[in-house]
């Protein structure tokens, strides 16, 4: 029998994912353990991998002594935690050579100072303004000038405002497997109908890019938010271990996954 340990920030506990990768665990016939990041042990115990759903920085810090114990864990704390941080994560994206927005970091007043004396046809569609650390497309900002930056406090990752469709493209991946899904995106209005959205074909294109964006962080269970432009698909950011909407039995292929890696 293989043992499992899940590792689950609170806010995802009850969250399609990992609900349904312990589920499918456990019909698999896997012995699973479920700890909350406000139930760490120092110990982990008999464990033959440990699983992540979260970003906090007490569920990363237990990854990381799991890690440094020897335990098989899915995924890295070090790949977690480089796209939680959405700065780091601007810069390794950087390095990939894939199409991605003009992108700036910095606090609101700094980045505001800094993008006034750019060419307004540089920013001709204006801007897209995160936190550094926030995630599930909390404190998104769309600004139409460099100016209204100022406002806003924290570190941010100023992206260029691509349009498209209004509808944002998901790439899930779960190994080598990719699946592709558009969403209504939450910065535009979508002008797509309803038989456009949900599940797309996987292009050989769509499944290199998505893939490209695992290896460069060290992810194998991982989301790629694009932008569908025309004929080119831009990447907005990668997030970990998503809930997989839309992948059919998606806990399913997790827990294949996930007990591949442990034996």
């Amino acid at each position: 029998m293989v043992n499992v340990t899940v590792l689950v920030e609170e806010r995802y506990r009850q969250q399609a994912q990992p609900t349904g990768l312990v589920s499918a665990l456990l019909a698999l016939g896997a012995s699973v353990r479920v700890l909350g990041d406000d139930e760490l042990p120092s110990q982990l115990g008999p464990t033959d991998v440990v699983v992540a759903r979260g970003r906090s920085e007490a569920l990363l810090e237990a990854l990381r002594q799991a890690e440094a114990a020897g335990y098989m864990v899915l995924d890295p704390a070090a790949a977690v935690a480089a796209v939680r941080d959405k700065a780091a994560m601007a810069t390794v994206l950087e390095r990939t050579g894939l199409p991605l927005p003009q992108t700036w970091t910095g606090t609101g007043p700094e980045l505001a100072t800094a993008l006034a004396d750019l060419a307004m046809e540089r920013i001709p569609r204006g801007l897209i303004a995160k936190p550094v650390l926030g995630d599930n497309s909390r404190g998104i900002y769309r600004i139409g000038e460099p100016n209204d930056l100022a406002t806003i406090e924290g570190d941010l990752v100023v992206q260029e405002f691509v349009p498209g469709t209004g509808a944002d493209l998901k790439l899930y991946a779960i190994g080598s497997q990719v699946w592709a899904v558009r969403k209504p995106s939450p910065v535009t209005a979508c002008l797509l109908g309803a038989s456009e959205l949900g599940a797309v074909e996987v292009t050989p294109r769509l499944r290199e890019l998505a893939l490209e964006c695992g290896a460069a962080f060290g992810l194998t269970m991982f989301g790629v938010d694009c932008v569908e432009a025309g004929d080119e698909v831009v990447v907005i950011e990668v997030n970990d271990f998503p809930n997989y909407t839309h992948v059919p039995q998606a806990g399913h292929l997790l827990a294949r996954h996930v007990l591949a890696r442990a034996a």
